[in-house]
C-alpha cells in the first residue's frame, strides 16, 4: 500500500463498540489482535482474556507503541502478507462511556503516530464493555495467573467461528479432534454437520448431539451438496431444538463456502459480495476459496426452501 493510501486510511480510523460475538471471532481468525484490558487491576488479575495486557488511560498508548516498535510476534497475523492491525480495548462496564470518549478523541492521532514511526497502519480499533457477559459465554478463553497449564493451552486453541450469534458456527476438522471433545462441549453444540472422506465414530457417538454426515473427498473438486445442507440447517433453525449448529470439513474452506450460502439464504437482500465479505471477516481462510467452489455457491440453490420466519435478524458485515 502506498504511503498516501495509508495516510488516507488512518484518517478514517475510529473507535467502535464490539459485541461479545465479534470479540470471540477476532480471537479465532488468526490475524493480528492486541487486547488492552482497562478494568481495575484487581478485576484483571481475577480473570482476563488470554494474551490480554492490563493498561490505563495514562499508559495504553505507550504499551501500543512498545508492541509496534518491537514487532512482537505474539500478536502477528498467521497469514503471510496480511498487514491488518487491530486493537481491542476492554472497558469497565460501569464507566465505559468516559473511556470511549477519552480514547475516541485520541485514536486518530495515535494511528498517525504509529504510521509515521513504525510504517504500520492501525486498521481497526474496538472496545468491549461487557466482559462479564463475554466470560460467561466464553469462559474457556479467560485465564489468570493461577490457571494451570492445560487451561492456559486450551485458552489459546482456535475454536470454530460464530457466524450467527449462538446459532451457527463453522470450523475445520481440528475443532473436533481434541481429547474429551472439549470444543464441542464448551460451545454446547446440539447439531453437527460434517463433510469428510469418512465418518468420525467419536462424532456420531456423541450423546445428546444430532449429526448429519456428508461424504466429501478432498483435495479433489467435489460437488458440495449445498441444497441438502441448507435444507438441513433451515430445518434445525426453525425447530429451535437442536441449537447451536457446528458445520465443519477437513480444511475449513468448504464450511466457509457453506457459511456464505447460509448467509445468502437467510438474508435475502444480501449480494454474494456482502455474504462473502461477512464470512471472510469471521473466517479469514475463506480468502483462499478456489474459484470452482465459489462457482458452486453461485450455481447452488435451484431448490427453493421455505425459510420464513427465521429466528434471526439480518446483520451486515462488521
Amino acid at each position: 500500500m502506498l504511503k498516501e493510501e495509508k495516510m488516507k486510511a488512518s484518517e478514517k480510523l475510529s473507535l467502535k463498540v464490539s459485541s461479545i460475538t465479534n470479540a470471540f471471532n477476532m480471537l479465532q481468525d488468526m490475524r493480528h489482535i492486541l487486547i488492552l484490558d482497562m478494568r481495575p487491576r484487581e478485576e484483571f488479575e481475577e480473570l482476563h482474556i488470554r494474551k490480554s495486557l492490563h493498561s490505563t488511560l495514562e499508559n495504553y498508548h505507550l504499551i501500543i507503541q512498545s508492541i509496534f516498535s518491537t514487532k512482537n510476534p505474539d500478536y502477528n497475523s498467521q497469514y503471510e502478507g496480511d498487514d491488518m492491525k487491530r486493537i481491542m480495548f476492554i472497558f469497565p462496564n460501569s464507566d465505559w462511556k468516559a473511556y470511549d470518549s477519552a480514547i475516541g478523541q485520541q485514536i486518530v492521532e495515535l494511528g498517525e503516530l504509529i504510521l509515521k514511526a513504525y510504517q504500520e497502519r492501525l486498521s481497526k480499533v474496538y472496545f468491549l464493555k461487557d466482559f462479564k457477559e463475554f466470560q460467561k459465554k466464553y469462559s474457556f478463553l479467560c485465564v489468570n495467573d493461577s490457571s494451570d497449564q492445560i487451561k492456559q493451552i486450551r485458552s489459546l486453541c482456535r475454536y470454530p467461528s460464530e457466524i450467527k450469534d449462538s446459532l451457527i458456527y463453522i470450523g475445520n476438522m481440528m475443532n473436533t479432534m481434541d481429547a474429551g471433545n472439549l470444543q464441542i462441549s464448551s460451545l454446547g453444540f446440539k447439531t453437527i454437520i460434517y463433510l469428510t472422506p469418512k465418518r468420525f465414530e467419536h462424532i456420531d457417538n456423541l450423546q445428546g448431539v444430532t449429526t448429519h454426515y456428508f461424504e466429501l473427498q478432498e483435495p479433489s473438486k467435489p460437488q458440495v451438496p449445498f441444497d441438502e445442507i441448507i435444507k438441513t440447517v433451515l430445518e434445525e433453525l426453525q425447530s429451535k431444538v437442536n441449537l447451536p449448529i457446528l458445520i465443519f470439513d477437513v480444511s475449513g474452506i468448504i464450511s466457509a463456502a457453506i457459511g456464505v450460502k447460509i448467509m445468502l439464504e437467510t438474508n435475502k437482500a444480501w449480494s454474494k459480495e456482502i455474504a462473502m465479505a461477512y464470512i471472510l471477516n469471521k473466517r479469514y481462510e475463506a480468502k483462499d476459496m478456489p474459484s470452482w467452489l465459489y462457482s458452486q455457491i453461485l450455481l447452488a440453490g435451484q431448490k427453493k426452501f421455505k425459510s420464513e420466519p427465521l429466528m434471526m435478524a439480518p446483520e451486515g458485515p462488521q
